[in-house]
């Protein structure tokens, strides 16, 4: 299964109140440190944002802090699959883009659901897919209810040995502290 991934780092971070690609995590910033394990298992992983990261592939934002789906919907997949993450998975681990990959079947999705809540910025998208993103379209969910989505359950993941906190994104400097 060939699989190349995207990093998307454009938000705007204002929950955050400070670039969450920037935050520092064990002194580097997040942005370096998930562009790192991405590459790690996957070889290709793209920036989609308004800055790039030295050493790996940068697609700009066409519209500055548009949200993910306008980031996604300008990129073309060169592997069979993308894993999409997030810039603001404190407790990120490479052991999700190589789990999820077990449960694709004929699905042109993979996403991890924790607590009821899907994570469609830690999750394994089939390249087809990528031509379906709805133009003008602002929210995930848009995209997701055109998918045949394999949704990946907690006690699927604890099953795999994936920490829960793996797949969690930090929006805020209080969901910060809890999951960093």
């Amino acid at each position: 299964m060939k699989v190349e991934a995207v990093l998307l780092t454009g938000g705007g971070s204002r929950r955050m109140g400070s670039d969450k690609a920037k935050i520092l995590v064990d002194g580097r910033p997040l942005g370096e440190v998930l562009a790192q394990e991405l590459a790690s298992v996957t070889g290709r992983v793209t920036v989609l944002g308004q800055e790039p990261l030295e050493g790996y592939a940068f697609l700009a934002d066409q519209k500055a802090q548009a949200g993910p789906l306008s980031a996604l919907r300008s990129f073309r997949p060169t592997a069979d699959f993308v894993f999409v993450c997030a810039c603001d998975l404190p407790r990120f681990n490479r052991t999700v883009v190589t789990s999820l990959q077990d449960f694709m079947g004929d699905h042109d999705a993979v996403i991890p659901s924790v607590e009821g809540r899907l994570q469609p910025l830690c999750a394994l998208y089939r390249a087809e897919a990528f031509a379906l993103v709805p133009s003008g379209a602002q929210s995930m969910t848009a995209w997701i209810e055109m998918l045949r989505v394999k949704t990946v359950t907690e006690d699927d993941l604890e099953e795999l040995g994936v920490p829960l906190l793996a797949v969690l994104g930090a929006n805020t400097p209080g969901e910060w502290s809890s999951l960093s």
